[in-house]
């Protein structure tokens, strides 16, 4: 619960390793809560969790639809909502069960990329999915571009019109950012 969490690989049947789509670098968040906040590289998603000993349960699994500049990992996606429990590989970094012949491998550090992205200007939007809007702002602001709350639990706000590619715009849901773009 609370740091971010670096998707590293998807295992499926039969031990096969499913790769990263051009470097494309997936995060979940357990929050304090009970909710799940991440990115899949472009679109975010957001869900509820329980734990029970070493057995999770994510429920009411949402995620956004952008049509995304860089690929999304959907072996990630398509495998998270399924996730049985949880547990170790004798290191500190958690492995989620997925049925039985699936694991997701999770790490504290974001893994080596293996392509760059096909368009590495929108890379960095991914990083302010599942932020609060506190946490995104300071990014931005680390990040050196300007920033803005485009909508809140699905209110659009008052924007002004003009183009900036250098300014994010950010989603709100509960309070944490659920999609982010450049303009």
């Amino acid at each position: 619960v609370g740091p971010n969490w670096y998707v590293q690989a998807v295992d499926s049947v039969g031990a096969d390793l499913l790769p990263r789509p051009n470097g494309a670098v997936a995060q979940i968040r357990f929050n304090p809560d009970g909710t799940i906040t991440g990115n899949a590289a472009c679109n975010g998603f957001i869900a509820n969790y329980t734990v029970d000993g070493a057995d999770l349960s994510i429920t009411n699994f949402a995620i956004t639809e952008m049509n995304c500049f860089i690929p999304d990992w959907s072996a990630f996606v398509e495998l998270l909502p399924h996730t049985t429990g949880f547990g170790s590989a004798g290191g500190p970094d958690p492995i989620l069960f997925v049925r039985s012949d699936s694991s997701i491998s999770l790490g504290s550090t974001p893994p080596e990329p293996n392509q760059a992205p096909s368009d590495p200007t929108m890379s960095p939007i991914a990083d302010y999915i599942g932020l609060t809007e506190i946490e995104a702002a300071q990014l931005a602001d680390t990040n050196s571009v300007a920033f803005r709350v485009s909508s809140i639990d699905g209110v659009p706000q008052a924007l002004t019109m003009d183009f900036n590619a250098e300014r994010v715009n950010v989603e709100l849901v509960n309070g944490v950012v659920v999609d982010a773009s450049l303009g």
